[in-house]
């Protein structure tokens, strides 16, 4: 199973934390740091990436919500009519 983890660079310590929390358990994790290839253009890697994703995991926070990136990763999930589950950022 493929989790893509969509999330703000400002919550990156926490999305870090869950990538590294599922990959030992046995997930496959797409999270842009580890897989994103900055040589070549982002948007068609994360299009493949959320389009193969088992599910799209999408952590909230004031961050996640006023993020360009994180909406338009949103917005892919549900044209792909991907599973989304949310995870909020602890306080």
């Amino acid at each position: 199973m493929m989790i893509f983890i969509s999330y703000s660079w400002a919550d990156s310590m926490f999305a870090r934390s869950l990538a590294n929390f599922l990959t030992k358990e046995g997930y496959q994790v797409w999270i842009d740091y580890q897989n994103l290839n900055t040589s070549k253009p982002l948007v068609p890697q994360v299009a493949k990436a959320i389009s193969v994703a088992d599910v799209f995991l999408y952590i909230d926070s004031l961050h996640a919500r006023s993020s360009k990136w994180v909406k338009f990763e949103l917005c892919l999930a549900q044209i792909c009519s991907k599973l989304i589950q949310v995870v909020n950022v602890p306080l």
